[in-house]
C-alpha cells in the first residue's frame, strides 16, 4: 500500500507539474479556457490517476499473488524434496535391511556349510575308526586263532611228548632190566633191615627214595605201610644204611626219585 501511495503521489506531482507547463504554454498562444473545462481536465486526470492507481493494485495483487503462488510452489517443492528424500533414505534403509538381511543369510549358510563339513567329516572319521577297529579285531582274532592253533598244536605235541614219555617210562618201569633194577635195590636195604621186636608177619610198606647220581641218598620217606612206627624208623634206618644204592645196568633207567616196596621175607 506504501508503494502505491508513492506512486500515487508521484503521478500527481506529475500531473500538476504538466498542467503547470501546459498553463504556461496556454497564456503565450492560447486565449484562456473557461473553469468548467480546467475543472473538467482535473476531473479527467484524477479519473486517469485512480485508473493508474487501480492497475497499480491489481498489478500489486498480481504480483503479490504471484509471489504467495511462487511461495507455495517452494514450499510444495520443498515438501516435495524432502518427501522425495524421506523416500530415499527409506528406500537407503531397506536397501541397507536387505544387506544387512543377505550379509546375515550368508553367514548362516557359511556356518551351516562348516557344520555340515565338520559333521561330513565326523562321520568319515568315525567311519573311519570303525574299519579301522574292525580291521585291528579282525587282524587281532586271527593271530589270536593263530596263537591258539600254535599252543594247541603244542599242547598236542607236549602232550603226545608226554605220552610216549610215560609209555617209554612205563616200558621201562615194567622192563626186567628195571625190575632188576629195584629188586638190588630192595635186596640191599632188606639186607640192612634190623627187625624191631613189634614187627609182625607180613610187613608190607611203600618206600620212597631220592638220591643223587651214584646212588647215594638223600631222603626217605614211608608211605603207606602196615607196620608201627618202630617199623617205619627201622625202615628208614636201613635205607640209609643201604646207600649208596645199587646202580642199574642202563644209566638210562636211574631215577632221582624211586618208589618201591619193602617187603621182607618172614
Amino acid at each position: 500500500m506504501q508503494r502505491a501511495l508513492a506512486i500515487f503521489y508521484s503521478l500527481l506531482l506529475h500531473a500538476v507539474l504538466l498542467g503547470t507547463l501546459m498553463a504556461s504554454i496556454g497564456i503565450a498562444y492560447e486565449p484562456r479556457q473557461p473553469a468548467v473545462m480546467k475543472i473538467e481536465a482535473m476531473v479527467v486526470d484524477e479519473a486517469r490517476i485512480a485508473a493508474e492507481l487501480e492497475k497499480i493494485d491489481a498489478a500489486e495483487i498480481a504480483e503479490a499473488t504471484r509471489q504467495r503462488e511462487a511461495q507455495e510452489q517452494l514450499e510444495q517443492t520443498r515438501r516435495e524434496r524432502k518427501a522425495e528424500q524421506q523416500r530415499l533414505a527409506k528406500l537407503e534403509t531397506e536397501r541397507k535391511q536387505k544387506e544387512e538381511q543377505e550379509r546375515q543369510r550368508q553367514q548362516e549358510l557359511a556356518k551351516q556349510r562348516e557344520r555340515e563339513e565338520q559333521e561330513r567329516k565326523q562321520k568319515a572319521e568315525a567311519e573311519r575308526e570303525r574299519l579301522e577297529e574292525q580291521r585291528l579285531a579282525k587282524l587281532k582274532a586271527e593271530q589270536e586263532a593263530v596263537e591258539q592253533a600254535r599252543r594247541r598244536a603244542e599242547a598236542e605235541a607236549q602232550l603226545k611228548a608226554e605220552l610216549e614219555r610215560e609209555q617209554a617210562e612205563l616200558a621201562r618201569q615194567n622192563s626186567a632190566a628195571m625190575n632188576q633194577y629195584v629188586a638190588a635195590i630192595q635186596q640191599k636195604v632188606i639186607r640192612n633191615w634190623n627187625r624191631p621186636p613189634s614187627a609182625r608177619v607180613g610187613i608190607k610198606c611203600e618206600v620212597r627214595v631220592t638220591q643223587v647220581a651214584g646212588g647215594e641218598v638223600t631222603n626217605v620217606q614211608v608211605g603207606r605201610c602196615n607196620g608201627d612206627a618202630a617199623v617205619v624208623r627201622s625202615i628208614e634206618n636201613a635205607v640209609l644204611k643201604a646207600s649208596p644204592l645199587p646202580e642199574p645196568a642202563d644209566p638210562a633207567l636211574f631215577q632221582r626219585s624211586l618208589i618201591f616196596n619193602f617187603e621182607p621175607e618172614d
